[in-house]
């Protein structure tokens, strides 16, 4: 008998889960201020690449959820 493991993976997008998580621990989590995070949540501001490689490596948020879906050149 073979034994299978099942694993789902949740994808949202950063406005999604940060509303779900809370400016405060999203800060402390991604470690930066909590203003950060209110101008991300609130879509004044985008994270910076290099933000966006921790947020993608510290929660279940993509690059697509960050930036939206990019148009690729034909």
């Amino acid at each position: 008998m073979i034994n299978t493991v099942r694993v789902l993976i949740v994808v949202m997008d950063l406005i999604e889960y940060l509303e779900k998580m809370g400016d405060e621990k999203a800060a402390n989590l991604f470690g930066v201020k909590k203003r950060t995070v209110m101008s991300w949540r609130l879509r004044e501001r985008t994270p910076r690449p290099k933000q966006a490689q921790i947020i993608t490596e510290r929660s279940p948020v993509t690059m697509e959820g960050i930036y939206g879906q990019q148009e690729r050149a034909a």
